[in-house]
């Protein structure tokens, strides 16, 4: 009789897992997945649009200092960086496919989360940097074509225009996209879950 009682303890204390409907499981990782890329491909098409738009004005307008076009080309660079690394996710998140084990996914998914954690947290402060330092040189023409009040006030702005993306947008930003990476970590975990 102890041994009756110690196989039900033990099997009331093993992990309750209830049934899901793998159809719900999928549709919502699929639903959460087309958010990701559409978000993805919104940043990405205004970046290239702004990136043309960079291109087409550094041609037409003429500078006269080497730093406007230094400064410029730092932009482009960066806009083509930004271009490069949202190609690379779209790609990424386009190549998951259901035939693959859950556990494939899950692996897939966790490697991409680190990846995309790793380009909104450090190589985002790259991007800042690399940003103001593009700012910085191309104020410096600006600068010499307009008045005092008008500098002071660009520099303001830009300094505020900074910290806000960097100390705000930047935490919301990466704080839902953590949230999100997550929920369709746990659907495909509770999905691997069933077959263990």
């Amino acid at each position: 009789m102890k041994n009756f009682d110690s196989l039900v303890d033990i099997w009331q204390t093993q992990k309750n897992i209830p049934d899901m409907d793998y159809q719900v499981i999928i549709s919502r990782f699929k639903k959460s997945q087309h958010k990701l890329k559409f978000k993805i491909a919104m940043g990405l098409a205004a970046m290239v649009l702004i990136v043309i738009t960079l291109f087409f004005l550094w041609m037409k307008s003429y500078y006269v200092y080497i730093t406007t076009h230094i400064g410029l080309a730092i932009f482009a660079l960066c806009g083509l960086y930004y271009i490069f690394t949202q190609v690379r996710n779209l790609k990424f998140l386009g190549s998951v496919s259901f035939t693959e084990t859950p556990k494939k996914h899950l692996e897939k998914l966790r490697t991409f989360k680190l990846k995309r954690y790793k380009e909104n947290t450090r190589n985002f402060l790259y991007y800042s940097v690399a940003m103001g330092l593009g700012f910085c040189l191309y104020f410096i023409e600006f600068f010499t074509k307009v008045n005092s009040t008008v500098m002071y006030l660009s520099i303001t702005l830009t300094i505020f225009w900074f910290a806000l993306c960097y100390f705000y947008n930047k935490k919301v930003f990466v704080m839902r996209e953590e949230k999100q990476l997550a929920a369709m970590l746990k659907d495909l975990g509770r999905i691997e879950d069933q077959f263990k």
